[in-house]
């Protein structure tokens, strides 16, 4: 089963049977490397917490080979492996309980789920996942799967696929996936919406249709951002930034009410959105893109 036929859009699309999480944000995020230490199929985070990468296997009903063959991670306990660590050395499988860190993609909805992880020393067989939470996962690894649920799995990522961006993945991942989901519910449906980019602390600017723009045409459609600024003195260094900014010289300038407010409107072209709010963000604002947040809603 290479593809299949979508009941979604009546069109043929691959099937992806692999798929590799990234290491967990407890990983990647650690700033100085040498508070890292590998060993073998181990990876300690300043001797404190404990990460093992292995590999989960779904079976399709009919076929003795794993169909799905999934590289995640899971969080072990450092206790529980300073106990187990001997028998490391027997040459038998070793059994260690974890967690998923973060979730399968194509589950991300499932949260604190439990798993043994089971090593396999000696030999050449990566270490194997074994969901212990009920659920849709444990299920699906329980008992060979029809190709009906394969289908399934497989419309979220074909169809629907800003709904597997996680919460830590990086500004531009999770940024693309909102516009995705606002093209889809709100631009091909003729609704108006708003995307709050949300700071730490406010919302900083806002994304919606063009057509609700100032200067939008009767036709208007695609994306346009709306950045109020606070009367001076206020956001004097704010509107400062925003001016000498040369990106800026691209949007309209208006006062409404007395609050001086830039938009544009970029049309479908998304790309070049996310590099304006980009600059925006970091040039104006002064901000860190990757602790900007999103809010989408229908007005």
């Amino acid at each position: 089963m290479t593809n299949y036929h979508c009941s979604v859009c009546d069109k043929k699309h691959p099937v992806y049977r692999g798929m590799e999480m990234p290491p967990p944000s407890a990983i990647t995020n650690i700033s100085e490397r040498n508070r890292l230490r590998q060993n073998e199929a181990f990876v300690f985070v300043d001797e404190r917490r404990l990460f093992a990468n292995a590999y989960l296997h779904l079976f399709l009903e009919g076929q003795p080979a794993p169909f799905f063959s999934w590289s995640l991670w899971a969080e072990l306990s450092v206790s529980e492996y300073h106990i187990l660590q001997p028998l490391l050395a027997t040459g038998n499988p070793v059994k260690f309980r974890g967690k998923f860190s973060p979730p399968p993609l194509l589950y991300f909805e499932e949260n604190d789920l439990s798993c043994d992880v089971i090593f396999f020393p000696g030999s050449d067989r990566e270490p194997e996942i074994i969901v212990l939470t009920p659920g849709k996962l444990m299920t699906d690894q329980a008992a060979p799967i029809m190709p009906a649920r394969v289908e399934a799995l497989m419309a979220r990522v074909h169809h629907y696929p800003e709904d597997l961006v996680t919460d830590d993945a990086p500004f531009t991942e999770r940024f693309r996936a909102v516009l995705d989901q606002a093209r889809r519910l709100y631009l091909d449906e003729g609704k108006d919406f708003c995307i709050n980019v949300e700071g730490q602390h406010a919302v900083s600017l806002q994304i919606g249709s063009s057509a609700i723009l100032e200067n939008a045409a009767p036709d208007a459609f695609g994306f346009g951002i709306h950045l109020p600024l606070d009367a001076p003195p206020v956001e004097d260094a704010k509107t400062d930034r925003m001016r000498q900014w040369p990106a800026s010289k691209e949007f309209a300038y208006f006062d409404l009410d007395g609050i001086p407010t830039y938009q544009i409107n970029v049309g479908d072209a998304r790309d070049r959105l996310i590099t304006l709010v980009s600059g925006l963000l970091v040039n104006v604002f002064m901000i860190d893109v990757e602790d900007v947040g999103f809010d989408l809603l229908e007005i």
